[in-house]
């Protein structure tokens, strides 16, 4: 299963995305080198497994960081503690003051800006014009769909269009992933799924192997593209 969903893979440092993991677990690597004081027992009975955890599977990254960011602050917190003199113990409320208010703008300011991209970013990542196609063409029942795109169509066309597959990868096993994964990428039995279900259209990005393969027999055709989403089916 692992094997076909990015979420469940390891993280790819060479992403930007994962630039704040990179940057968390070598905070906590400086943390330890610098600062004498041991580590707590309980901290490494839950940091251990947790970096474990991320390192192995990027969807175990939030309870990661749930983790190392109060072992993380603490560690800072002794840090700047030794640096400080003890002339700065005048300067502390005003700059705690400062501190505050600089995080609160940060929240109003990281806040307006997630609302106002919210739009902009599901139009780039999710089939937007696709799904208004299907909402005035509805799609067949047992339509193969993206994985990832599985919870989205849910959002915009559920109860009229139930999805072949979503995001909820435990609840539909391994064996139904992996089958999906070989049709997906025109790989072993690839077909075997389609036929089991007699799926009479797919949902999936233009440049996938499916698409490449379907588009190559006669009793498929194109009947949607955009340069997001194709939909293939088969004649009634």
């Amino acid at each position: 299963m692992q094997e076909f969903i990015a979420e469940w893979a390891s993280p790819d440092f060479h992403r930007k995305e994962y630039i704040f993991l990179l940057l968390i677990l070598l905070g906590l690597v400086a943390g330890f080198a610098l600062v004498s004081a041991r580590m707590r027992l309980r901290e490494l009975f839950l940091l251990v497994p947790a970096t474990l955890g991320a390192l192995i599977s990027a969807r175990h990254i939030y309870f990661f960081v749930l983790v190392a960011v109060p072992v993380l602050a603490r560690s800072s917190t002794q840090i700047f503690n030794r640096l400080r003199s003890p002339s700065d113990q005048k300067g502390k409320p005003a700059l705690n003051a400062l501190l505050v208010a600089g995080l609160v703008l940060f929240a109003i300011l990281r806040i307006e800006y997630v609302v106002k991209a919210q739009h902009t970013a599901e139009s780039a990542h999710f089939p937007e014009k696709l799904v208004q196609f299907v909402k005035a063409n509805p799609l067949p029942q047992r339509t193969l769909n993206y994985y990832n795109w599985g919870g989205y169509m849910i959002w915009q066309l559920y109860p009229e269009y139930q999805v072949f597959v979503d995001g909820r990868a435990d609840v539909y096993g391994d064996d139904f992933l992996e089958r999906y994964g070989h049709a997906y990428y025109l790989t072993g039995d690839w077909d075997e799924l389609l036929k089991e279900y007699d799926v009479p259209a797919v949902v999936l990005p233009a440049d996938t192997p499916l698409v490449t393969g379907l588009k190559t027999l006669r009793h498929w055709r194109v009947v949607y593209c955009d340069e997001q989403a194709t939909i293939i089916a088969k004649p009634d």
